[in-house]
């Protein structure tokens, strides 16, 4: 059997938000048709010491790697390169493999591991040129960064054909292949039912994200000052669930003075908050790739609510697997109304299930996957 090596920023396993569930999801479906290594750097789970399917890991215990302004992980320090360098050559000479995969990471250094597989790629969670050029950092560092890295690799995968078109003007002529995300929709079987029906005046919303990414904090914030009133209005028991990493200081001085509000920090699994939750609300405005923490809400029967830029590139259609609102009072009053409509709201979950499972199950993207990895 064929062998791959994948490289990733902290410990893939568990995975707790959108980028280890991006890693983990090239990792199992690799694990599909090769002998599979990881070597990670950063930081790691107390206790956690294997990754289920995986040949060899190797991990690097030291501080997690910078970001640069448009959120990629980029190593800059000349000890932990270092590191990393020597820890590659250790498993590329036990394993010797056909390919490379760097998944959201990179590093600053000429000593690129050109000569170690017959295929490097750099998979790219987010176009961050183009979530920079939106949100006002410096996009042209970004680009310049990402078309020296595309000079390196034999090709770049990427979330959406929406990420792929912004990446492949300046990273030509380096392939930029659309290996979308998906979601191990068997992992959410035992809360795969019905949301409970609102209780005298009661809702549960959910939003997971890692709240140190800039649009989900705004995101997490506009439920907090523009929505959450409203719906109150209408089911004054709300309850707002915010799950994940690094909530901001808005996020915290909401919740101590309104008991309604819950922040959890981050978490070994989403699955008991999924069970809890009426509807998942993700009011995005800004970021790019893919959001995998709507594939997770609906491969629990979830149903959802979010933007235009929430739903990009994803072929779901507003009105059947879930609802698209991109005003405050529309999707304050989606909420509403589904919170009101049991009935409604777990139609709607149903049939986003059934999508995501037709769609973006790991077993309908691995044909695809697997030619990917060329």
């Amino acid at each position: 059997m064929n062998a791959a090596l994948i490289i990733c920023a902290n410990a893939p396993y568990p995975p707790t938000s959108g980028t280890p569930l991006r890693t983990w999801q090239t990792i199992s479906l690799v694990a599909r048709t090769h002998c599979v290594g990881v070597l990670s750097i950063g930081a790691r789970e107390a206790g956690s010491t294997d990754i289920p399917g995986v040949a060899q890991w190797r991990h690097i215990d030291v501080n997690a790697p910078e970001r640069t302004a448009s959120g990629f992980p980029l190593l800059t320090a000349a000890g932990p390169i270092a590191l990393l360098e020597a820890a590659l050559r250790e498993m590329v000479s036990s394993l010797r493999p056909r390919v490379i995969i760097f998944s959201n990471i990179w590093m600053e250094t000429r000593a690129l591991p050109q000569a170690h597989a017959p295929r490097i790629i750099l998979d790219l969670h987010n176009a961050y040129s183009a979530y920079a050029l939106a949100t006002g950092a410096d996009a042209g560092a970004a680009a310049a960064f990402e078309s020296s890295a595309a000079r390196c690799v034999d090709a770049i995968w990427t979330c959406s054909e929406e990420d792929a078109r912004a990446l492949r003007p300046h990273c030509a002529p380096t392939e930029v292949v659309v290996v979308p995300n998906g979601i191990d929709v068997p992992w959410y079987a035992e809360i795969r039912k019905p949301s409970r029906g609102s209780r005298r005046g009661a809702l549960t919303l959910l939003f997971v994200a890692s709240y140190w990414y800039e649009p989900n904090r705004i995101a997490a914030e506009m439920l907090i000052t523009g929505i959450l009133p409203a719906v109150r209005a209408a089911f004054p028991r709300v309850r707002l669930l915010l799950v994940g990493a690094a909530p901001s200081d808005a996020m915290l001085g909401a919740a101590k003075i309104d008991r309604q509000i819950s922040l959890t920090g981050r978490v070994h699994d989403v699955r008991p908050y999924l069970e809890l939750a009426d509807i998942v609300a993700a009011p995005l405005t800004a970021g790019s790739g893919t959001r995998l923490k709507l594939l997770e809400a609906l491969a629990a029967r979830r149903a959802v609510v979010t933007t235009t830029k929430g739903a990009e590139g994803l072929a779901l259609r507003d009105g059947s697997e879930l609802l698209i609102r991109d005003d405050v009072p529309a999707f304050a009053q989606a909420l509403i109304d589904l919170g009101e409509d049991a009935e409604r709201r777990v139609a709607l979950a149903e049939q986003g299930y059934r999508r995501t499972c037709e769609l973006y199950g790991w077993d309908a993207l691995a044909p695809a996957f697997a030619e990917a990895l060329g």
